[in-house]
Formats: C-alpha cells, structure tokens, sequence
C-alpha cells in the first residue's frame, strides 16, 4: 500500500509518529485511513486488551488516545446498534476475545496482566 495510513497495525504502529490536527489523525505525516485492530478484545465489562501484548510493545499515550480510545468507542456504538437491530440482549462478536466458558479467575488475571504491561484499556463510555 503507497499510503503507510492505510495498512497501520500492530506490527508496524511503533517507532511511529502520530499527530492529530482538527480533523484527524497523521501518522508520519500520512492521515490515518484504518487501523487494524488485531487482537484487541473485549476483555470483561469495560476493560479491554489493545492486543499490543503479543508484540512487547507498550502504547504511548498518543496511541491510546487517538487510536486505541477511538475505536474502542465506535465498537461500542455498533456493538449498541447491532444489538437494538437485532433486539438482543448479548452479542459475542469478533470482538469478544474472552471465551464465554473462561471463569472470572481466568478473567482477572488478563486483566491484571494487561494492567501490568501498560496495554490494558478501560472504556469510560
């Protein structure tokens, strides 16, 4: 892909340089088109893995707030939407990372490791 904001993931978000103006966001001077959300999760109630566990990197705050937080937040308001459409009650989704036989021990101890590495996230929506 010419344009580096087109394909930003994971794997090739560090060692990057985001900026936000009025209207987006760049990313080395590119605007962000999409962001590959491999591997964040659904975690438990409002905490989220950002799925940056897997590549030992911890996100800066410009990650979390214009990336991350961001699409944390349009998830929940399609995950709203779906399920108002659908008139259901839950919806375990892509996004549902957590196994829904994975007991709440199992639960907590993820979240305490993404706290621990700095890639936890915890919608405040």
């Amino acid at each position: 892909m010419q344009n580096i904001g087109g394909g930003v993931a994971p794997w090739n978000l560090f060692g990057a340089t985001l900026e936000r103006n009025d209207n987006y966001t760049t990313i080395n001077g590119n605007q962000l088109i999409f962001y590959h959300a491999h591997a964040l999760k659904n975690i438990l109630w409002k905490f989220y893995s950002s799925g940056l566990f897997e590549y030992c990197h911890h996100p800066s705050r410009s990650i979390k707030k214009y990336i991350l937080s961001v699409y944390i937040k349009q998830y929940i308001k399609a995950t709203k939407r779906v399920k108002k459409i659908l008139n259901i009650g839950q919806l375990h989704g892509i996004r549902y990372g957590i196994d829904r036989d994975c007991n709440l021990f199992e639960k907590l101890r993820l979240i305490k490791r993404e706290w621990k590495t700095g890639t936890l996230l915890i919608s405040l929506s």
